[in-house]
């Protein structure tokens, strides 16, 4: 038996994901920018907000604080960070306040692993270990823990920078996918939530054209563009769908108690409390999931300069399964999958309106 699913650890919500097979992808929290600041721990359960001090960002900038350490151990000559989605670099807070952007490189520059088990148990105890494991594979790695990432049912989780990949599950890594990843920068596309600055659905397209052709390389980045949300229409069983006014939102949003959860708008409805006893992740996944809402679909073109794809996405609730999106949430959630049908293939269409 994995030790994901001992006695000791059945509750846990990274357990649960598991057990339901709950996918990663297009599971993305809406920030633009991250604010790293050097602090030793323990942490407290949450991070309070810092703007960083004389650097510029766009007034509307989503912007999250983040800890960072060194893991084991405690910081010692690290500096503040930041990074955004407009420059997609790591800026660095000199001793004289001043902040400077890192040279481009085609590995990692930073990889922040969440070790915050204060804020979820799960966090710390995968997190803890999968840093371990890495600096033992390759100790090179320029590899922190940091504070709460958000999806911590996907723990170890993970953020890659410069190219502002999110990961999860990381434990599950092989050993060559990690020295890929440190050495040479390929992604690891098992493992991959998505790419900060981005919809989900634009998250889950780039997904589908890696798996598809097995492009690892962050570089290898079509472009990608959502052109026309597609709604099913309420209680419709005979597929027809309906143009939308407008985008639901992008991100992965805020439940109750400031829980990180991937409902939006009707889909907000929790399922029943998941019940306690000897069966453990089973019960909670026996949980009626709430009420299935009209399935969210997404017109997308995805355009390498080669061939042209038009995808048509759904994000579909599952009715088999709800779970606990944290490991100290008292009640159980719905859980999503995200279905890809190829609609149109053509020679590539690839014009300056097609943006990343």
């Amino acid at each position: 038996m994995d030790a994901a699913m001992s006695d000791r650890t059945f509750a846990r919500c990274g357990a649960q994901s598991r057990l339901v097979d709950e996918e990663l992808r297009g599971t993305i929290p809406n920030f633009d920018a991250f604010h790293f600041l050097p602090v030793a721990g323990p942490w407290p359960q949450a991070v309070r907000p810092a703007e960083p001090d004389g650097f510029r960002l766009p007034p509307a900038t989503r912007l999250k604080t983040l800890y960072y350490r060194p893991y084991p151990g405690r910081p010692t000559t690290e500096r503040p960070l930041v990074w955004d989605t407009y420059s997609r670099q790591i800026s660095t807070r000199s001793v004289d306040g001043a902040w400077r952007a890192a040279a481009p490189t085609t590995v990692p520059q930073f990889i922040g692993v969440c070790i915050h088990g204060r804020h979820d148990t799960c966090c710390g105890v995968r997190g803890g270990g999968f840093i371990r494991r890495v600096q033992q594979v390759v100790p090179e790695a320029p590899i922190y823990g940091v504070s709460h990432l958000g999806g911590d049912r996907f723990a170890p989780t993970a953020v890659l920078l410069p190219s502002g990949y999110l990961l999860g599950r990381l434990d599950d890594m092989s050993d060559e996918d990690l020295r890929a990843l440190v050495e040479d920068g390929l992604l690891p596309i098992a493992h991959l939530r998505g790419r900060l600055g981005v919809t989900p659905a634009e998250a889950v397209a780039e997904i589908w054209y890696r798996e598809r052709f097995d492009r690892r390389d962050p570089a290898d980045l079509p472009a990608i563009r959502v052109v026309g949300p597609l709604v099913a229409l309420a209680g419709a069983g005979d597929g027809h769908h309906q143009p939308a006014g407008t985008l639901p939102p992008r991100s992965v949003g805020m439940g109750p108690l400031g829980m990180e959860s991937l409902l939006s708008g009707p889909a907000a409805g929790l399922a029943a409390p998941a019940r306690k006893g000897s069966q453990g992740v089973a019960a909670a996944t026996m949980a009626t999931p709430a009420r299935p809402e009209a399935t969210p679909r997404y017109d997308v073109l995805v355009d390498d300069g080669i061939r042209r794809w038009r995808l048509e996405l759904r994000r579909e609730q599952r009715d088999d399964a709800a779970i606990q999106y944290t490991c100290t949430a008292a009640l159980s959630k719905p859980v999503y999958h995200w279905e890809v049908d190829v609609t149109e293939e053509t020679d590539s269409l690839l014009t300056a309106d097609l943006v990343h």
